[in-house]
């Protein structure tokens, strides 16, 4: 926690207790709902800014794509949240472009990618200024707690640099944050990913169809880790072969025992009637063994987490899904994304 007389890492000013309160306090009242504020107020708190620099902490709405996690500040919470024809809310022009092969389920964000979100990735991420880094892990665990607190996420991950770039920077932005949220959550991070081909930096490739064709390909799933994989693959794989199904709340209760007398000759008969039918005889006729064929338990959906520190066209994100989706051992796997900025 931050003490009082600690002095901002922005701007140099003394820490006032009180003032930095207020402040978190209407960040709450504009981000989420009061059941988060337990999980949220401590972490705002940790972050040595002064009331004045918070304020000017360029933090995402409550409105936003309820894919790509966008706001729109000129939009009303009604123009956001359009019902569609299946009762969705509506999603941005680009993740409309996508349509049905869009291979991200969701991305969430801290800030809003702006003057002031450039300027603090910018002194993270290229002049290597290392007290940003927990303060960019808070932001960060904001975002997770604020958007994914429910969210049963089996494996984190984060979008690998390329070989040249990780010597000529020395450190992994996105794998030193993701390291933090595994930390703090108790997700199992693994490097699933590694850069098959070197790209320009998305800030000189001129418009969204350029960033698009140089990901195409640029990322591919890490043999070197999939026996870990593979590991875990297995061990959900027993641990959901092992899980009964759940009797339906509609069918009726096991009478007790013994049966009353005038009764006792039809106890075969009012046991089929009551007890519930087997997971066997529940599957369809399609799935059931067959004799002399033994079945190899079904794999489960992993949901995977990607960190990263920016959002902007989702290229880079979306390349790293599409990747992890490709492989077969994680064919069907959900791939949600958490960035600092979008």
């Amino acid at each position: 926690m931050i003490r009082e007389g600690e002095h901002c890492l922005f701007c140099g000013r003394t820490l006032r207790s009180a003032e930095r309160q207020a402040v978190i306090r209407s960040f709450l009242q504009t981000m989420c709902a009061a059941a988060h504020y337990p999980q949220l107020y401590p972490l705002l708190a940790q972050l040595a800014l002064c009331a004045a620099c918070l304020r000017e902490l360029p933090l995402l709405g409550r409105v936003h794509c309820p894919r790509c996690g966008r706001a729109d500040p000129h939009a009303s919470t009604d123009d956001l949240l359009r019902r569609g024809e299946h009762g969705a809310a509506a999603l941005c022009r680009d993740c409309e472009s996508w349509g049905s092969g869009d291979p991200l389920v969701m991305n969430r964000s801290t800030l809003h990618y702006d003057r002031g979100g450039k300027e603090l990735i910018a002194r993270y991420k290229y002049r290597g200024d290392e007290r940003i880094a927990d303060l960019l892990a808070v932001l960060l665990l904001v975002a997770y707690y604020r958007f994914y607190s429910r969210a049963a996420f089996h494996l984190l991950s984060y979008v690998p640099l390329h070989e040249r770039r990780l010597r000529e920077r020395g450190f992994n932005q996105a794998e030193q944050l993701a390291r933090h949220i595994a930390r703090h959550t108790g997700i199992r991070m693994l490097p699933l990913l590694q850069r098959t081909k070197e790209t320009a930096k998305q800030s000189k490739q001129q418009g969204r169809r350029a960033r698009l064709e140089s990901m195409q390909d640029a990322f591919a799933v890490d043999e070197a880790v999939l026996e870990e994989a593979n590991q875990y693959w297995n061990l959900a794989s027993r641990r959901n072969a092992r899980q009964r199904l759940p009797i339906p709340p509609s069918w009726p209760l096991l009478p007790a025992w013994p049966l009353p007398f005038p009764f006792a000759h039809k106890a075969p008969q009012l046991l089929s009637r009551f007890n519930p039918p087997s997971s066997a005889a529940l599957r369809p006729a399609s799935r059931r063994a067959l004799p002399g064929v033994t079945q190899q338990p079904p794999v489960p959906r992993i949901r995977l987490l990607l960190i990263d520190d920016i959002f902007t066209t989702g290229a880079t994100i979306r390349a790293c899904a599409r990747a992890v989706r490709s492989h077969p051992l994680f064919a069907g796997a959900e791939v949600y994304s958490l960035t600092i900025c979008r």
